[in-house]
């Protein structure tokens, strides 16, 4: 199925997807004004739908909608079970998203009851490409002062040209930095790495998304997870990219990839294998299974 013959939800309207039109004179084209998350189906079951959405009405929130245009989980579940449906994908692993933006309107005045767009799309899930590498890019991640960082927000054109410069390098995807050069994050994830006794990852006051699955393997090692115990205690900081250099494992994850080895950045290789490795698989699984629902 191609993504023009794919249904697609708009507006509490199915639709296919080349019958899908929005007025051109948009904030949410205009100026990117939106908010999306993006997580994925497990044939029909989802891992933490309620704090994707609760992170979604914050967005919306942010983008100055009221309480009444907020989506309840409720609401939004047997939207996506009749998504997968109608696309055959019931029984498949599919990736979800849902996008809301400012609707019709130019200029940055703010209405009292701006009118709201809303998109649900679904996607067969793709394999995960082997042998994922970064690549440090020039790019950096936006300061939260000036753009909240805990949002998925639309405008994401640092990320999408940190993504292309990554890519130039000839690696997967990029290692941002904020701009003191701390790390960051990815171009589309979460960063994570072992070194000796320990397991680290970038504060959330270094400017990034913390994710939904990144909030789960820090749980997964600061609670003792039964495989994980001896791996090593987890500390969030400030790192600079060259600690990265003497670390034995590096992996990144987000909602639809969950945890993905990294192979090399910058030309130094790392191990995509071996017993923490199916620790951490084992840890995560197991979490899964007691909380997909």
């Amino acid at each position: 199925m191609s993504k023009n013959e794919r249904w697609i939800w708009v507006n509490g309207e199915w639709m296919r997807d080349s019958d899908a039109v929005l007025p051109a004179e948009t904030k949410g084209l205009l100026y990117g004004a939106g908010c999306f998350e993006t997580f994925r189906s497990y044939g029909g079951r989802f891992l933490h739908l309620d704090d994707h959405i609760e992170r979604f009405n914050r967005g919306l929130t942010y983008l100055g909608f009221s309480r009444s245009k907020h989506l309840a989980v409720h609401e939004v579940r047997p939207v996506i079970v009749e998504l997968l449906e109608r696309n055959g994908w019931s029984e498949a692993d599919a990736r979800i998203r849902i996008h809301g933006s400012l609707g019709r309107g130019s200029g940055y005045s703010l209405e009292p009851d701006p009118s709201l767009y809303r998109v649900m799309t679904a996607d067969l899930l793709q394999p995960q490409p082997e042998g994922y590498s970064l690549s440090t890019v020039p790019t950096r991640v936006v300061p939260s002062q000036s753009r909240q960082s805990d949002l998925k927000l639309s405008n994401t054109l640092h990320y999408m040209k940190a993504w292309q410069e990554a890519r130039r390098q000839g690696a997967v995807d990029a290692l941002m930095l904020t701009v003191d050069g701390y790390i960051a994050e990815t171009a589309i994830a979460n960063i994570f790495w072992k070194s000796g006794n320990g397991v680290y990852t970038p504060s959330e006051q270094c400017d990034l998304l913390p994710g939904i699955v990144r909030e789960i393997v820090c749980s997964l090692f600061s609670t003792g997870s039964d495989s994980l115990k001896g791996a090593g205690r987890l500390e969030t900081g400030f790192f600079k990219p060259e600690v990265l250099e003497q670390a034995e494992q590096v992996w990144v994850t987000n909602s639809v990839k969950e945890i993905q080895p990294v192979i090399a950045i910058n030309g130094t290789p790392y191990p995509v294998t071996g017993p923490f490795y199916e620790a951490l698989f084992t840890a995560f699984e197991n979490y899964k299974i007691m909380n997909l629902n």
